[in-house]
């Protein structure tokens, strides 16, 4: 049970934003971004941003988001790009300003990855990094990849939408947010189809790397370790070259966050509770139709005595 909790009180810290809570939001130095993280999610980009970190960059990734306050809104301001009425327009500069605000110089991860083009235009010196699935073989890493998302991350939209989460600010905020960044990203409209999910993961990263120029590229594995990473920042920054020296020299293993079981463990709780709550609406009034029919028999044998 202790395990759960913790689990959940750090799936909920990350939703914070929906409660008006928030990261350390204190203004510094704005910043240019150094590293463009253009892989999708499910392929080790939360150990990729604790590297980063690591090697001493600000990276922004997708619990970063859910957590700073505001972001989750900014963010479907603009992939809505004014479908929503009433809703101020919201530009990719305008995200990259308040990022630059936060002190952020590398991304990694949904949202930045799906727009990882307009920010080459806007960062031409940056390095772009395509995070991609452990596996050697391609076609188990995209089924791998697909069966990661249908067990994860796409289980998240129908949780938020479903009884009694809809009816909580914060899950129809995730959920609007959710729905904007599946048309953005133009994932397949049948979300849990394996092949087209395998597909699609073949299909983006085969376009990253015919859109970056091989220079500026690394394709990159956790397995691969800190060699190639280093190999290619070194010559970003002195920090990064002191970090990466130090790290190497020490053996310093690359980060494991497996942050999958823990959202698979929140989930299958937020399932249950569905559930229970599902049956609670169908149990609750035939119990209290049980009763009250009892109650009435009742008072009518009663009556029935009294008369007799």
């Amino acid at each position: 049970m202790k395990g759960f909790a913790d689990d959940f009180n750090a799936f909920w810290f990350a939703q914070n934003v929906a409660r008006g809570g928030s990261q350390d939001e204190a203004k510094v130095e704005p910043q240019p971004l150094l590293l463009i993280g253009a892989g999708l999610a499910r392929t080790g980009t939360a150990s990729f941003q604790k590297a980063m970190t690591m090697l001493g960059l600000n990276c922004y990734h997708m619990l970063v988001a859910h957590g700073t306050r505001g972001h989750l809104d900014m963010w479907r301001r603009y992939l809505l790009d004014g479908d929503n009425d009433g809703d101020v327009v919201v530009t990719l500069e305008d995200i990259v300003q308040e990022l630059a605000a936060l002190g952020v110089n590398a991304t990694v991860d949904a949202p930045t990855n799906f727009d990882y083009q307009k920010l080459m235009q806007l960062y031409p010196q940056a390095k772009v990094i395509l995070t991609i699935r452990s596996e050697e073989n391609a076609t188990v890493a995209a089924e791998k990849w697909a069966d990661s998302m249908t067990s994860s991350v796409l289980r998240v939209l129908p949780i938020a939408s479903d009884i009694p989460w809809r009816w909580f600010p914060v899950a129809r905020r995730l959920a609007e947010f959710d729905v904007a960044l599946y048309k953005h990203a133009k994932l397949p409209q049948h979300k849990q189809d394996r092949h087209l999910l395998a597909d699609y993961y073949r299909e983006w990263n085969e376009q990253v790397v015919r859109n970056v120029p091989a220079d500026n590229l690394l394709v990159f594995r956790a397995t691969d370790g800190w060699d190639p990473l280093c190999d290619c920042l070194s010559s970003v920054s002195d920090i990064i070259r002191t970090n990466c020296d130090a790290l190497i020299a020490s053996d310093e293993p690359y980060p494991h966050v497996h942050d999958s079981a823990k959202l698979k463990s929140v989930i299958a709780v937020f399932v249950v509770i569905s559930i229970l709550f599902k049956a609670m609406l169908v149990v609750v009034p035939i119990v209290a139709s049980a009763r009250l029919l009892i109650r009435i028999r009742s008072k009518a044998n009663d009556s029935k005595d009294k008369s007799e």
